[in-house]
């Protein structure tokens, strides 16, 4: 069908050579290099489209080099049985119909944590801005356990640089390395940033070589990823690189009744009236958050919300507020951008508690502050972390942590 759709002679000169593997409802194409695949795509990816139409019913089409990246078998990750299936989905609201191959891939990772078919290997989550990269890779964090540590790309930057600085990267290093699975969202913007990427390159050989597997995540597929990244971190050209499609609006709504749920107003608040098809997960989770904080300002005390509620459902709110107490500032000034030595010394060490202490994301506890970016989260987090970190906070954090775990 192909030779005849574009002539015997490109054929023999592009395709002859070529390993076309269907795989469930997808179709791969793989190419012998970087320059062929470009060439390919660039002057024939409709005919191969159309090709795969009327052959395979199938519309899915990625393009892999040949030699370099090996497909799992759609048919071979899903082995589970409907009532399992319907199990998983059910812990988990960041992936339903919309997503089935992430979703099967995902669940095969966690279900093949100890088998040597997933060690060795770089599994790569990617999809646009908002779909749920964070929150899928939070979710598998917490699936991992004690097993896996964590880090945006931008955590990762801002403490290893703080342990090149306090020359203690022996330890940062013997942290990670103690871990079976390492977990880095967005690695794309490492790109940029020389010594850190590498320190994963470093990492990531250290990792293929004793059987452990790095997860990662970014708004590009791995061929897309930015070339240094591609060539230094060891495996990445031969990852498995999973998808996220625009979660439904179903989906959407669920997430949002669980988040309302999580912060103890699901009964206050309509999910439908928080939720709109054109939000993202990432705006859905800020939006909530804000209403959240809204309530708690408005209507409820310290001690009113602090004795009557649950810590997984108030944790956040309960910190905040201890925290103004704590350093006797106004509550509301916090949200605010300056207000004095004392609020911003407030609002930082409230930024740090919230993220060690709950499973806010970064862009949350951003839109809780009315802050731009989650990256002024990392600046507060690494000034509280800092060796210069006055005495005041540091004992201000230690007060406060201790009262939150009685």
């Amino acid at each position: 069908m192909l030779s005849e759709t574009i002539g015997k002679s490109a054929f023999e000169t592009w395709f002859a050579n070529l390993n076309i593997q269907v795989d469930g409802e997808k179709l791969f194409v793989k190419v012998k290099n970087q320059s062929e695949l470009q060439w390919i795509k660039k002057n024939y990816d409709k005919q191969i489209k159309l090709a795969a139409l009327e052959t395979y019913k199938i519309s899915d089409i990625s393009y892999i080099i040949g030699g370099e990246l090996k497909v799992v078998s759609h048919s071979n990750i899903v082995k589970l049985e409907a009532e399992k299936k319907d199990e998983v989905y059910k812990k988990s609201f960041i992936i339903d119909d919309s997503n089935k191959i992430a979703y099967s891939t995902v669940n095969y990772l966690l279900e093949n944590r100890n088998s040597s078919v997933v060690h060795g290997k770089i599994l790569h989550i990617f999809g646009k801005s908002g779909f749920g990269k964070t929150a899928l890779l939070q979710h598998i964090f917490n699936q991992l356990g004690s097993e896996a540590i964590f880090f945006s790309a931008i955590e990762f930057v801002n403490l290893y640089s703080s342990s090149v600085r306090k020359n203690e990267v022996d330890a940062f290093r013997k942290e990670i390395f103690a871990k079976k699975f390492l977990i880095i969202d967005d690695i794309n913007q490492l790109a940029t940033q020389k010594g850190s990427l590498a320190e994963v390159s470093r990492i990531a050989s250290i990792f293929a070589d004793s059987n452990k597997v790095l997860i990662t995540s970014a708004n590009v597929s791995a061929m897309e990823i930015p070339n240094n990244i591609a060539v230094k971190v060891k495996g990445f050209l031969s990852c498995l690189s999973v998808r996220l499609e625009e979660p439904s609006i179903e989906l959407k709504y669920k997430f949002g009744q669980d988040l309302l749920a999580q912060h103890g107003i699901l009964g206050k608040v309509d999910a439908k009236k928080v939720v709109k098809k054109s939000m993202t997960m990432r705006d859905i989770d800020a939006s909530v958050s804000k209403i959240k904080m809204s309530i708690v300002s408005n209507n409820l005390s310290l001690f009113e919300e602090f004795a009557t509620s649950s810590q997984d459902n108030f944790a956040h709110d309960a910190i905040i507020s201890l925290v103004a107490q704590k350093f006797a500032v106004d509550k509301n000034k916090m949200f605010l951008r300056g207000g004095g030595k004392d609020v911003s010394s407030a609002r930082y060490v409230a930024i740090y508690l919230l993220r060690k202490k709950t499973n806010m994301t970064m862009q949350a506890i951003a839109a809780v502050f009315n802050l731009k970016s989650h990256t002024n989260i990392v600046r507060a987090i690494d000034i509280v972390q800092n060796e210069e970190s006055s005495k005041e906070i540091l004992t201000a954090i230690s007060e406060i942590e201790k009262m939150l775990d009685k």
